[in-house]
């Protein structure tokens, strides 16, 4: 059962990369990402020799809180304090904004769902439309499940984007409001399913280990 519950999870997956793929494939970009927001740039790292500036109340994102966490960001592992805020380039990204990393794992797209920090390795977007947001997300993940950052990085000690490269991001963006809605519902209804399909898997590995627990005791 745990199988077959992997498999589906593993399916909707793909299926999904199917759809965004049918979406935007013969798409032609019709803006730059700078056309369409408000507010964007990269977060800051307090000193870490400063114990002062940790421990705080802000969260404070790094690339594996978004590994771990998927599309929408509700934790993060790391804060900060409001010296460590005031004394670094660090800023509070508000809640339904998009967030990019541009070091290592780059090209990582996410929505947070609360307020907080971030580190340099990481673009924050405020949309001019807030019913912008779902759908950068899903073109910003397309673009990343073709590849295409991969062409943008600069070499270096590691490949990185960089906020200007981000900023000229071609985007299509539909002139029928209709249409863009319709491409965030059915994509977000493969999600739902995806979620669904995601805990019931859980449930289940935890169940085999309370029964193995149980069986070996």
């Amino acid at each position: 059962r745990i199988e077959k519950q992997r498999q589906l999870v593993e399916s909707l997956k793909k299926y999904k990369r199917g759809l965004l793929y049918l979406f935007f494939v013969a798409k032609v970009p019709n803006k730059k990402l700078s056309e369409l927001i408000r507010l964007g740039k990269a977060g800051g790292t307090p000193l870490s020799s400063n114990p002062n500036y940790y421990n705080g109340k802000i969260p404070f994102l790094s690339i594996s809180d978004m590994t771990k966490q998927g599309k929408y960001l509700y934790y993060t592992d790391k804060y900060i304090s409001d010296e460590g805020l005031n004394n670094s380039a660090a800023w509070l990204v508000p809640i339904n904004s998009l967030i990019i990393s541009m070091y290592a794992s780059y090209g990582l797209v996410a929505i947070n769902k609360i307020e907080l920090s971030t580190s340099q390795a990481l673009f924050s977007i405020i949309p001019h439309d807030p019913l912008d947001i779902e759908f950068l997300y899903y073109y910003l993940s397309y673009l990343s499940s073709t590849g295409y950052y991969d062409k943008m990085v600069s070499t270096g000690t590691q490949p990185n984007l960089n906020a200007e490269k981000i900023k000229n991001i071609p985007i299509y963006i539909p002139l029928d409001k209709k249409e863009k809605e319709n491409i965030c519902n059915v994509l977000l209804t493969f999600e739902d399913s995806e979620e669904k399909a995601q805990k019931m898997l859980f449930y289940l590995q935890q169940l085999k280990n309370s029964l193995l627990q149980q069986m070996f005791i």
